[in-house]
């Protein structure tokens, strides 16, 4: 196996057959604290509600990622005007996790909710 292992968060597993994936849902964030230290080079965080992104899932996140790795989430929140809110509170948390360099972007995905695609904010965490 590659030593080029990615971290993926999200709902639904659609990943069976793809390679080089450590697939974890959004409830079992948790358990990134028995993984051992730098094990991923990027993570993808999607379909998360923000209570699963506290600052103690960061900081195994933070662990788990190797040096210059980055991780993005993708904000669930399709209220427009929380997700301002949302970003600064995984932004908050991310700085008590460990986390110095901090950017956002926006994006439009996919809301399996409202089965239609909404604009969001991104947030990439580089450790």
């Amino acid at each position: 196996m590659s030593d080029k292992i990615e971290l993926i968060v999200d709902r639904k597993d659609d990943l069976e057959k793809k390679e080089n994936i450590f697939f974890v849902t959004p409830e079992r964030l948790y358990q990134l604290k028995v993984v051992s230290s730098e094990s991923f080079y990027k993570a993808t965080i999607k379909n998360c509600p923000i209570d699963f992104l506290s600052s103690f899932n960061l900081q195994y996140l933070f662990n788990s990622l190797k040096k210059n790795a980055s991780a993005t989430i993708f904000i669930d929140q399709p209220i427009l005007v929380m997700q301002d809110y949302d970003k600064q509170t995984i932004q908050a948390n991310a700085t008590l996790a460990g986390f110095t360099n901090i950017k956002t972007s926006s994006a439009s995905v996919m809301n399996e909710k409202l089965k239609s695609k909404i604009e969001t904010i991104t947030v990439i965490l580089t450790k």
